[in-house]
């Protein structure tokens, strides 16, 4: 049986989680164009590179070559190929609230933050309800309860 690092397994791993389901349907690539242009790419030259290179617990910090601000599942899709492409050590933010060295740890070349997908609601031809990954638990709850009782 060939030997599998992790770095292979969350690349793969996350390349057919966001390529398969995010991609497959007319609602997802209509939900992927109102979402626009792909997010940007934030330098350590940019002002706002300090405040990503954390996340709440302030201990850890991360010193990517870049922080990708992902837009849609399209975008990630592609920010993440670029990285395995340049076979960089990729990390991904969501809502923010890791506690351990995860995301923001000095090893990390590529950070893909989600933070700004933050929809909740409720898709009426798949039944079921959609949380994007940047959403706060609050909202969710809100959204769940509002939404489904």
């Amino acid at each position: 049986m060939p030997h599998l690092d992790r770095r292979g397994f969350l690349a793969a791993s996350a390349v057919a989680g966001i390529a398969g389901p995010l991609t497959a349907t007319a609602t997802d690539a209509a939900a992927a164009a109102a979402h626009g242009p792909a997010g940007p790419k934030i330098l350590p030259a940019d002002p706002r590179y300090p405040s990503l290179q954390t996340g709440i617990n302030r201990r850890y910090v991360a010193r990517p070559e870049h922080v990708r601000m992902v837009r849609s599942a399209r975008d990630a899709e592609e920010a993440l190929r670029e990285a395995i492409k340049g076979r960089k050590r990729v990390s991904v933010r969501s809502g923010g609230h890791c506690l351990a060295d995860f995301t923001c740890n000095p090893e990390v070349e590529v950070l893909l933050d989600f933070s700004g997908m933050t929809a909740v609601g409720y898709d009426e031809h798949r039944r079921a309800f959609h949380v994007e990954p940047g959403a706060h638990l609050m909202a969710v709850y809100e959204a769940l309860y509002k939404g489904g009782g």
